[in-house]
């Protein structure tokens, strides 16, 4: 991110003073604080390495918010499990979401296979229970992507912490919620699972 100027250079410190996890990953912090001043900044830091996998949900987020939500859980990585990453929301369509996600210093990555097709969703609420869609789901969708369940558990193997997102806000409301319990079936598959 770089800075335009002192009236830009002042909106960032201010946003970093109240907010001070975004500084976590900031390759500006030097030239804006003292070394006294990016001390106190890192009292605020989350720095916990301890092999988490989140699932998160965009839903009643802004782009800036969703982010806060990442960065304050030190995750290092996101793999969007939609199966068709386009949104109303700013922010949350695939290009710049992967865009906010690189900048904010965690790597992206989008596996469609995992997610729900829209022709399954139809009718959901009114003609079909989320339980219904999410037992079809784990019953006939996850069986045939092994390969899509492969790059999953290798992600997950390889970091630490890592954050499965679409959009719900509750995760018992999102298949997010069905995908990691189906893993967790899985003797190799020892991470604790936070829904945020």
């Amino acid at each position: 991110m770089k800075s335009s100027g002192v009236l830009g250079n002042r909106l960032i410190k201010k946003t970093y003073i109240e907010n001070p996890q975004f500084t976590a990953r900031s390759e500006i912090l030097a030239k804006l604080f003292s070394p006294k001043e990016i001390r106190q900044l890192q009292c605020a830091w989350n720095t916990d390495k301890k092999p988490l996998v989140f699932t998160i949900g965009y839903e009643g987020e802004t782009i800036d918010s969703f982010l806060y939500k990442l960065i304050s859980n030190n995750i290092m990585a996101v793999v969007d499990v939609r199966s068709n990453p386009q949104s109303m929301k700013y922010g949350f369509s695939k290009k710049s979401f992967s865009d906010y996600i690189e900048k904010a210093g965690m790597k992206y990555f989008h596996i469609p296979e995992l997610g729900i097709p829209s022709a399954m969703r139809k009718g959901l609420g009114k003609t079909i229970s989320h339980k219904k869609l999410f037992n079809k789901y784990e019953l006939d969708l996850l069986p045939n992507q092994n390969e899509a369940k492969t790059e999953l558990r290798n992600l997950i193997a390889y970091y630490p912490r890592i954050a499965l997102v679409c959009f719900e806000a509750n995760h018992y409301f999102c298949h997010r919620y069905t995908l990691v319990e189906n893993l967790r079936k899985e003797r190799a598959f020892s991470k604790p699972v936070i829904h945020l």
